[in-house]
């Protein structure tokens, strides 16, 4: 028979609870301690977090150290509006901004005198395609700032971060409703979303939203609170360039400094922040012009700005403004700032660059209505041909920013049609052939181990024989291959090499990459004219010929080049060396140029799927007018076509 001793039991079941409830005591606590913990993390980190974001906005606008070293020169060509919108852009705080074309009439105007500009604005996003210019409170138009309030957060100046009469309001409307029909945000809380949350639906975040929130009103102003949020408001995109901020909405929509915008202007500007998109201009004028007018009208009857009905745009004001906006987004004025802003080139001025982008982006517009859904680059690389002491860095250019821009420019190789054969013809002159030599221009056949192989030319020839120099300039291939032919692929070959080591040998078995069949980057194309023009300045500098009896300049004389029909007027006379060069298909097309200062090289071709592909383009027709136009429009001087003198 078993006996239980009842009272050892206990007792033992007692000591084991006890010490059961001691380790779960210590749990909890540690558990208490461990979210305390959390908690006060949290609100270490809330608290460093929002003063290192809104000191920034507290602090005094910083000084500019972009660029300044622009100077837009006397004489020199500009397009009136593209100057104008440009000046916009410039920080008037380092230096007086003048504008010298206040009477020019015309699209096109002469700069009377020189013209030094202070560097742009700072672009203060750091998200990709998104322009923000952080600027004060004084910089604000009091209509703005009492428009906000009066339509977003009307007891603003009274709440402490959360307007609890708004958010019950609020609720009775979205249960009344059945839905969601409105928030109780107030401007700081959408500002504490703005900077420090995503559009995340929960309770959780809605509750760090009002802890920031009310944080936010205990260190800062009400001044302060309004200064950042309207510099960090999304104001909806133009041109593919994200707009944040109040001063570049301004400047993005109504092409004006933010004290310039009248009251309706500003309505306008509220209007949007309800739903940038749904209120676009350029997607849903006549939804923005509704809005626009109802909240004109109610900050009327508040009083917060002075209503009056000849302050209401009328058909013939938006249609004009709409007009305005659509060739801006055609031309992409702003998406050239924006990309200029992001530059880190010193070797062209922030004028300079801006026109640059700008004529690139006229030249994939043209090539976009000649051909559809085809994946056109442009790349490019500027670079100074001799400077005494230390040359800058060259300016390369890629137009698809989101991809590697060196490997674009230098790993990755196109075809080069005839932009080298000036090269060619010039080692030919090397080795005693004269440039007023006949030459036939009759068919050819060549004997190769391959088989048989006869060039052709784009176009029949006009005569019989031509001269050397005509051959150069109408960029013949028959020719070129008769006289190497003459003179012996050998001797081509050995200097070829010095120029262009990707060759393949013996030139004699494969003769086409005279005429282009070589493939090269836009940097070794720019490389290769680098070391021909220097070259061939020092013999002209230790007097082996005269500079008017060679090739860079022979080559200057465009009324009788590949480019005698694409040429404008304003810069036919302009000397300056250049040599297009377009594949038989026309997916590479290039323009060398030398100006006796920089080193131009422009191609622009197909990237992506090139099987069974052809494209009707040249290079006179599309890189040549990316140059040309650059070149016209950049604010400089036209200058003699000379070799350097520091070589």
């Amino acid at each position: 028979m078993i006996t239980i001793n009842w009272q050892t039991t206990l007792t033992k079941m007692m000591r084991k609870f006890l010490q059961d409830k001691n380790k779960f005591l210590v749990s909890v606590a540690l558990i208490v301690i461990l979210a305390m913990g959390l908690v006060l993390a949290q609100l270490i980190y809330m608290i460093f977090h929002v003063e290192s974001v809104m000191s920034l906005h507290s602090a005094q606008e910083q000084q500019q150290t972009m660029k300044s070293k622009d100077l837009i020169e006397s004489e020199s060509l500009v397009r009136v509006n593209d100057l104008n919108y440009f000046l916009l852009f410039l920080d008037s705080s380092q230096a007086p901004i003048k504008n010298p074309l206040q009477e020019a009439l015309g699209e096109i105007a002469t700069v009377s005198e020189d013209l030094p500009l202070p560097p742009l604005l700072k672009n203060d996003c750091e998200e990709l395609y998104c322009f923000q210019y952080k600027a004060g409170f004084e910089k604000i138009p009091s209509s703005l700032w009492r428009g906000l309030i009066g339509i977003e957060d009307v007891r603003f100046l009274e709440h402490q971060g959360i307007d609890f009469k708004s958010i019950f309001r609020a609720l009775w409307i979205d249960l009344t409703q059945l839905k969601m029909a409105q928030g109780g945000s107030t401007i700081t809380q959408q500002l504490s979303k703005n900077l420090f949350f995503s559009n995340e639906r929960s309770i959780i975040r809605k509750i760090k939203e009002a802890v920031y929130s009310l944080y936010i009103e205990t260190k800062f102003s009400k001044e302060q609170i309004i200064n950042a949020y309207l510099n960090e408001v999304f104001w909806g995109s133009l041109q593919g360039v994200q707009i944040k901020g109040f001063y570049a909405a301004a400047l993005a929509y109504f092409s004006k400094l933010p004290e310039d915008l009248s009251d309706y202007e500003v309505s306008i500007l509220i209007s949007m922040l309800k739903g940038p998109y749904y209120y676009s201009p350029l997607l849903h004028p006549d939804r923005l012009r509704e809005r626009a007018n109802l909240v004109y009208k109610i900050l009327g009857d508040l009083e917060l700005l002075v209503y009056a009905e000849n302050g209401v745009w009328s058909d013939k004001d938006w249609s004009r403004w709409l007009k305005q906006l659509e060739r801006q987004n055609n031309r992409k004025n702003f998406r050239a700032i924006w990309r200029t802003t992001r530059s880190e080139s010193s070797l062209l001025s922030s004028y300079e660059e801006y026109i640059f982008h700008l004529s690139v982006f006229e030249a994939l517009r043209n090539v976009s209505t000649q051909i559809k859904d085809k994946d056109i680059a442009i790349k490019a690389m500027i670079n100074q041909v001799s400077c005494p002491g230390n040359c800058e860095p060259a300016f390369g250019y890629y137009s698809k920013i989101e991809r590697n821009k060196e490997k674009a420019l230098d790993g990755e190789f196109h075809q080069v049609g005839s932009v080298l054969k000036p090269i060619f013809y010039q080692i030919l002159l090397n080795n005693g052939k004269k440039i007023d030599e006949e030459v036939s221009t009759s068919p050819i056949t060549l004997q190769l181990k391959s088989g048989e192989w006869t060039p052709k030319e784009s176009h029949p020839p006009e005569a019989e024989s031509v001269t050397v120099l005509r051959a150069l300039q109408d960029s013949k291939n028959i020719p070129l291959i008769r006289l190497a032919q003459s003179v012996g692929f050998d001797k081509i070959e050995n200097e070829a090499l010095l120029y262009l080591p990707e060759l393949k040998t013996p030139l004699s078995e494969y003769p086409s990459q005279m005429l282009g069949s070589v493939e090269m980057s836009v940097k070794s194309v720019s490389d290769t004219y680098q070391q021909y023009i220097q070259n061939e300045c020092s013999k002209i500098s230790d007097g082996e010929y005269d500079f008017e009896d060679g090739i860079l300049y022979q080559l200057s004389r465009h009324g009788e080049t590949t480019i005698s029909k694409a040429i404008s007027e304003r810069l036919k006379d302009v000397p300056f060396f250049g040599k297009t060069g377009t594949t038989n298909s026309g997916l590479d097309n290039w323009y060398v140029a030398y100006d006796g200062h920089w080193n131009y090289v422009f191609w622009l071709g197909l990237e992506g799927n090139r099987i069974d592909q052809k494209l009707a383009l040249s290079g006179a027709w599309t890189s040549f007018q990316i140059f040309q136009n650059f070149y016209l429009f950049r604010g400089k001087r036209f200058v003699d076509l000379a070799c350097p003198v520091e070589l």
